[in-house]
Parts: C-alpha cells; structure tokens; sequence
C-alpha cells in the first residue's frame, strides 16, 4: 500500500500494531520543500467510539506534550481525524529493547552487561525528569505506569528513549478501567499496581529493574503461560540475583537490582535518582562505562539490514499523496523577493577547496575556505579603496594650488595666522601626522584603567 493521506499528514508504512494502537510512520509536510518524518498513533477502531478511553488518549496527549527531555520521545501533535483520534511523536531510528533481547535470545548472543545497565541509566534519567516534573510550583506527581522493553527504544546513533506514556497519568487523577484492556504488561508491573492499589514513582522503579534483569540475564523474570501465573509469580516468585543466572554480571551490581525488585515499595530505593547513582557507581567502579559508539555497533550488528537503511535515509524517501500547493501568483508588474536573491547552490565544490590546500589530501573544512575567500576579497577592497583615495587626493591638491594661485596666494605657503593661534597640523593625504609635527590630543590612544 503506497502513502496514504491522514489528516495534515501522509502514512507512509504501519511499523506496529499493540492491544489499543497502531504506529505508522509518516511525513508532516510544508511549504517550501518543508518535510519532518514522524511516529503517527492511532488508536484501533474498536476504541474510537469509547469516550473513556478517548479521554485517556487525551490524558497522554496533555502529560506528554509538558515533557521535554532528552531521555523521552517528543509528542509534536495531538488530533482527531474522521473519528479517529492519534498522536504525532518523535521518529526514534533505532530499535525497542524487546527486540533486542528477542534477537539476541535468537542468535545465542548476549547483551554485554556494562551497555544493559547504560541502558537502564539512561531510561532513570528520563524517569527521573518525570517524576520531579513541576509546574507552577506544583508537582505533577506523573508515574509512567508501563515501563516494558518495547518502550524503550535504542537509537542508531546510541540514544535511548523512552516512548508511550499512554498509560502514564497524574496520581490524583481517578482511572478508568475498560473490559479487557490491560494497563501496562502484567510481567513488567509493580505488585502493587497489578494488585490495584495506589501507585508512586517507585513503581517505576520496580518496572525499570524488571527490564534491567532481563537485559542481564536474558530470561523473562516474572512472564507466565497466561496472565494468572504471571500474577501469582509477580507476587510470590523470588527473584534471583542476576550473577547467579548469568556468571558474567558482576555480583557487587546484583543487590542494586534486587533492592530495585523489592516487592514491599518501602524497601525500594526512595527515588529514582537513587537508584541512577548506585548503577553508574558499579559502572565507574569497574572502568567499563561503554561509549555511545560502542552502542551503535552493538544495535547495527543486531539489524545491520534496517540500522544500515535508516544511515543511508532511505527512510526518508517517500512520494507525497497529495498534490503539491501552487502559491498565489503576485499581481502584475509587482516585484518579488524571489525574483532578486538567487538561491544558493546545494552542492559544494569540494575540488576547489582541496586546490586552496595547496595538493593537501584532506579537505579542508567549509568554513575555512569561506574564511580564505573573505579574507582575498576583503585585501582587493582595501588595495582598490587605497588607490581611488590618493587619486582623489591628488585632485583635491591640485585644484587646490590652482585655487591659491588665482587669489595671489604664493604655492606651498602656508596662511598666515593671527598671534594666539595655533597653526593646523600638516598631514599626509591618508590623515597622518607628518614627521616633526605635533599631535593632537585626540589623537592619543585611550587606555583601559582596569587594564
């Protein structure tokens, strides 16, 4: 199915489909060539008609949109199209950690634990914006509430972003329950959220160390044949420590993990950014904090087809399904801006730039041979000024002696000036003082007493 027209927006493909929405990619256009590739959610028909659960997408329109933060993916727009209401968010290039661990458990291979618990770092980060976020002096008090390793995604480039806070919510704010619908996985729930009580920031924190133990060992922690026995091991389960499933996980790193696992919140860590700190403790510790290159490698030889897709922008690439907007013809005989700047050329002459460097093998970067240009046209204008200066000046004095001579003034005689006065200063043509002539004291260089 080619592009396909939606609102102010055109789908290019469905990238996803889950229990309540569909995620498409598309393009926003704009005038002037202007296009932005975008993450377009629609919800699935069965909830268009449910004012409940409209308003819980509105709910995630509002509470996304206040978030700016480098750890989240960015909601640009919230509308409803013929019934159907969606969100336009952020095109994160990259994968979700659910595929990651399925690709890896697929392959045999495992998540090098250093970039597992970067990973987790970088999502506390984001949560931690989350949880303190204030306005007017108010917390917002918003907890994610369905923190799972599908939203979490890895970029090409070694960002991680946490996505969908559709089931994120203001604690004060009653919530609705819908027949069948599952708010947030049950394998990545906190007890107390699965058991329906109230819920905090730390239930995000169990949710994050759920995720945390699964990258480090590549099991599931709490996942059942069906929805009861996840529950019954979410609440009785104990959970092991991560170096004893997975010898490579250093053992100083598994009661951090554990005490995010705590199944009495209490016993939890108290926020967010405590739980950050104890994790890049055991990082700086053991000299292995992996680099943001060391990650994209490790996302590019998982999918090294997509990721090698997504550098080349083919992604990019799309056919617009409408017609393009033809702009309003000016009135006759007006002028147009257009019409008297030229546009800049696109391309670059590389050669030119490399000729500059006198045969050097390396180009030189763009800025500098722009500053090279500037610098010989600006030596031209001051050589070109000089000349018609002391032409002009050479005029002057000739008229000038012409001028003397006719009212009897003797050639190169300086007036005579009247007792108290000062004779005027002889200078050149360029407004110099001559040798052995005094200097006005305006002429004087100013110093800077702070100087």
């Amino acid at each position: 199915m080619g592009p396909v027209k939606f609102g102010k927006y055109t789908l290019l493909e469905k990238i996803t489909t889950g229990g309540m929405a569909e995620v498409h990619r598309g393009v926003a256009m704009g005038p002037g060539g202007f296009a932005r590739i975008v993450a377009i959610k629609k919800i699935l028909p069965c909830y268009s008609d449910s004012p409940e659960f409209l308003r819980m997408f509105q709910d995630e329109a509002s509470i996304a949109a206040r978030l700016n933060h480098a750890n989240i993916a960015q909601v640009y727009d919230f509308d409803i199209v013929d019934g159907v209401p969606y969100l336009a968010m952020e095109f994160v290039e990259g994968k979700d950690v659910r595929s990651i661990l399925m690709t890896c458990a697929e392959r045999g291979l495992s998540i090098p634990w250093p970039l597992a618990v970067y990973v987790a770092l970088e999502v506390a980060k984001g949560l931690y914006y989350v949880h303190t976020r204030r306005e007017s002096s108010r917390p917002l008090n918003i907890v994610h509430r369905d923190v799972s390793p599908q939203n979490i995604m890895v970029s090409r480039s070694g960002e991680v972003k946490l996505v969908d806070f559709g089931i994120a919510r203001a604690v004060k704010r009653q919530a609705v329950t819908f027949a069948g619908t599952v708010k947030g996985k049950y394998a990545y729930m906190s007890p107390e959220q699965v058991s329906g009580q109230p819920v905090d920031h730390r239930s995000d924190i169990f949710s994050l160390g759920t995720v945390l133990w699964e990258m480090l060992t590549l099991r599931r922690l709490f996942a059942g044949e069906n929805e009861g026995e996840t529950i019954a091991r979410l609440l009785k389960t104990r959970v092991p420590a991560p170096h004893q499933v997975n010898p490579e996980v250093p053992e100083r790193l598994s009661p951090f993990v554990l005490t995010a696992l705590a199944r009495n919140r209490s016993e939890r860590f108290p926020t967010m950014l405590a739980f950050h700190e104890s994790l890049s403790r055991v990082l700086f510790e053991s000299g292995a904090y992996p680099d943001i290159d060391g990650i994209s490698r490790f996302v590019h030889d998982l999918f090294p087809e997509e990721m090698e897709r997504l550098a080349q922008g083919e992604h990019l690439a799309f056919e617009t399904a409408h017609p393009q907007v033809e702009l309003e013809a000016p009135p006759a005989g007006a002028a147009s801006e257009m019409d008297l700047v030229e546009p800049p050329s696109a391309e670059i002459d590389l050669a030119d730039t490399i000729r500059e460097g006198h045969g050097d093998t390396q180009t030189r970067p763009l800025s500098r041979a722009i500053g090279i240009r500037s610098r010989r046209r600006w030596a031209l204008g001051v050589v070109a000024g000089g000349m018609l200066f002391a032409a002009l000046a050479t005029v002057g004095f000739l008229f000038g002696q012409q001028f003397l001579g006719r009212f009897g003034a003797a050639p190169g005689v300086a007036p005579e000036t009247e007792p108290g006065t000062s004779a005027p200063t002889a200078s050149r043509t360029d407004g110099s003082a001559l040798p052995g002539t005094a200097v006005g004291a305006s002429s004087a260089p100013t110093t800077n007493p702070t100087d």
